[in-house]
């Protein structure tokens, strides 16, 4: 964008489970055939400061599917840009 500033785009998709089954998590325990229908989607834009030795991650993130809601109600049908999440790290996410 200028000098350090950059500009990021980004999908982003997962989720946490558990190795073991714990009875005040129901359906929380990693299974290879349910597991697809757990993940959570988001979407969103950022800027990056990068400094050659660190960066500092601003974004804005939208979420577009909510896997613990009752199916189709899943995919969000309206987003408010005006309201994301707002996300602020240094660093990279990895």
């Amino acid at each position: 964008m200028y000098g350090n500033l950059k500009g990021a785009l980004f999908v982003d998709a997962g989720n946490i489970w558990l190795t073991k089954e714990d009875p005040s998590r129901p359906n929380g325990t990693f299974r290879f055939n349910t597991f697809v229908k757990q993940i959570a989607i988001s979407s969103g834009w950022g800027m990056r400061w990068d400094f050659s030795f660190i960066v500092a991650r601003l974004d804005f993130a939208y979420t577009l599917r909510t896997p613990y809601l009752p199916a189709g109600e899943r995919w969000t049908t309206d987003i408010n840009f005006w309201n994301p999440a707002i996300n602020i790290a240094i660093g990279y996410p990895f």
